[in-house]
């Protein structure tokens, strides 16, 4: 019976921690790319036919499984598996997203990222996880209108282990200047035609 008892709590307990994890909603979501083995979604659009011109476009990415296990292997169970990979180092493991301005030919390449959020949970006055299918972000504001061509590769110890297909998105016009570079004069700094002057 005490034994009953014990099987109980626990399951109460577990019941417990389960209703209070949270799940990642996205609003604005739209699948870029899904083949068996990945999946990279759009977080902050709905489609991708309109990426604003010099705002943020950033994308989720579900990585493969087996390399995600080995992930899970450090962040869990850190030390017990000798096949274990840290997303924070790049030798372990770099995820790496590769544009090309279809028109100008111009490359860009950015380097994805882990990615967890939090949410403050009152009843224990703790920071829970909020649970998302896609823990890998990679982020860039476009600086070309027009369409863009995009794959992703994935390197585990310096070693190309996954190469994506491609995926598109078209960038429009926006009303951001742009980015803050060094004037032409090598004295001054400019966003889009205008010279600013910081103060501070």
């Amino acid at each position: 019976m005490q034994n009953f008892f014990l099987f109980l709590l626990i399951f109460i307990a577990e019941l417990h921690c389960f209703s209070q994890k949270s799940v990642e909603i996205f609003e604005n979501k739209y699948i870029l790319l899904r083949d068996p083995r990945i999946e990279i979604v759009t977080t902050n659009y709905s489609n991708a036919d309109s990426i604003l011109k010099y705002h943020k476009f950033e994308l989720g990415i579900r990585i493969p499984i087996d390399i995600q296990n080995r992930v899970d292997q450090f962040l869990f169970q850190e030390g017990l598996y000798a096949t274990e990979l840290n997303p924070f180092l790049e030798w372990d493991l770099d995820i790496e997203l590769h544009y090309i301005h279809l028109k100008s030919g111009l490359k860009k390449h950015v380097d994805a990222f882990y990615y967890r959020e939090y949410f403050e949970n009152e009843e224990t006055d703790d920071w829970d996880p909020i649970e998302t299918p896609y823990p890998f972000r990679a982020r860039i504001a476009p600086s070309e209108i027009g369409v863009w061509s995009a794959f992703m590769l994935v390197k585990v110890k310096n070693q190309p282990v996954f190469k994506s297909d491609s995926f598109e998105f078209n960038v429009v016009e926006s009303e951001n200047p742009g980015y803050v570079k060094v004037h032409s004069n090598n004295r001054n700094l400019v966003r889009g035609n205008e010279l600013i002057f910081p103060i501070g």
